[in-house]
């Protein structure tokens, strides 16, 4: 992406790239050093692309056409649906594959983080005002307490947020997607026991989740004795 020319009576204007690559979907955006808000690029659908390489590809397309020949790209973070610490970036409902360096090498920059899609999403949470909540189950928020992002999408995704001695939050990312799910009423025994059928060891990730939804509804058709009306959830 510093492959745009730029032109050289103008001071480069330095841009941070912004992905959030998940199962089902590849966002893109940018900030500037002074505005943290984030200005979207493109969303692209993972299955229309059988890499990364085609992913990046497409992004540079489009980033040539949002005219930015001052701006210079000086660092990236994506966030991603897998362990950011391995070598190479591979995710559990996701064919694509890429290191750092190879997109380091891709984009012309060297800054490249790699984090966790939902250690991201928990990055913020110390961040929100009561008007962005909505309170369920009764109870307060107690300040500098602990804090957990959870999010169904693709798969389920977990991070926590902990605060030290002097209130500055840290982030710990986990794969709680992954934990046994345990039912409490009948019901959930009864849909656990249907899915154990079909899929051996039951994780909370095969209910809370896009794919989770069918999952849950395949089996209450089941138990309840009824027809199934559709194959697959209205997007």
């Amino acid at each position: 992406m510093n492959t745009v020319p730029a032109n050289p009576h103008l001071n480069r204007r330095p841009l941070y790239l912004l992905a959030d690559i998940g199962g089902t979907n590849a966002r893109f955006a940018f900030v500037e050093r002074d505005n943290p808000l984030p200005q979207p690029i493109a969303t692209y659908a993972v299955e229309e692309f059988p890499s990364f390489d085609g992913v990046l590809d497409q992004l540079e397309a489009d980033w040539l056409e949002l005219q930015q020949q001052d701006a210079v790209l000086e660092g990236a973070c994506l966030a991603v649906a897998a362990i950011p610490e391995q070598r190479e970036i591979s995710f559990t409902n996701n064919a694509w594959r890429f290191t750092a360096a190879s997109v380091a090498t891709r984009l012309g920059c060297e800054q490249i983080s790699i984090i966790n899609d939902f250690a991201a999403v928990a990055r913020a949470l110390p961040a929100l005002t009561a008007d962005h909540l909505e309170a369920i189950g009764g109870g307060e928020a107690v300040p500098h307490k602990p804090m957990v992002a959870i999010g169904p999408g693709t798969g389920t995704g977990v991070a926590s947020v902990v605060f030290d001695q002097a209130g500055a939050p840290i982030v710990l990312p986990g794969e709680g997607g992954h934990v046994d799910f345990a039912p409490i009423t009948d019901i959930e025994a009864k849909i656990l026991s249907r899915l154990r059928a079909q899929f051996g060891r039951v994780s909370i990730e095969r209910l809370l989740c896009g794919a989770g939804i069918m999952n849950i509804y395949r089996a209450l058709s089941e138990i309840r004795d009824m027809p199934l009306c559709t194959s697959r959830p209205r997007r």
